[in-house]
C-alpha cells in the first residue's frame, strides 16, 4: 500500500459532476472520474502533502495540472486522458493565484470538504498555505 492509496481512494469517493471543471462538467461521468478534477487535486495535495503545483498545455489545447514533491510528478488525474499526454508551456502556480481562477475556489472547497471527512481530517473553512 503505497503513501497515497487513501488519499485516491478518497479522491475517487469525492470527485463529481460539480466539482468539475466548467466546460467537462457535462462530460463528467462515475466512469470517468477524474475529468475536469485536476487543478483542484493538485491544490489538495499541495495542502496535505507539500510540494509545488504545474499546469501545461498539450498539443490540442487541454491544459492540466499536477504536483511535484522531491522532484517526483505526482498526477493523480492523468487517468482522465485515454493516450499518453505531453505538455508545453510548463507553468508554476502559487496556490493563492490558483484559487482565484475561474471557479477553482469553490470546487476546492467542495472536494477538501469530503476528502477531508473521508480521511478524517477535522478542517476549519479556511485554506492552509502548505507550499
Amino acid at each position: 500500500m503505497s503513501k497515497y492509496d487513501k488519499f485516491i481512494e478518497a479522491l475517487n469517493a469525492s470527485w463529481s459532476k460539480d466539482t468539475a471543471y466548467r466546460k467537462d462538467a457535462e462530460k463528467w461521468t462515475p466512469q470517468n472520474p477524474a475529468l475536469g478534477q485536476c487543478a483542484i487535486t493538485a491544490l489538495l495535495f499541495n495542502e496535505l502533502y507539500g510540494g509545488k503545483i504545474y499546469s501545461g498545455v498539450s498539443d490540442d489545447g487541454i491544459v492540466h495540472y499536477w504536483n511535484r514533491k522531491f522532484g517526483i510528478k505526482r498526477d493523480f488525474t492523468k487517468q482522465q486522458f485515454t493516450k499518453k499526454m505531453r505538455f508545453k508551456k510548463i507553468k508554476r502556480w502559487d496556490r493563492e493565484e490558483l484559487l482565484k481562477t475561474g471557479n477553482v475556489a469553490e470546487r476546492y472547497d467542495l472536494l477538501k470538504l469530503r476528502v477531508f471527512r473521508l480521511l478524517g481530517i477535522k478542517t476549519e473553512n479556511s485554506r492552509v498555505n502548505n507550499s
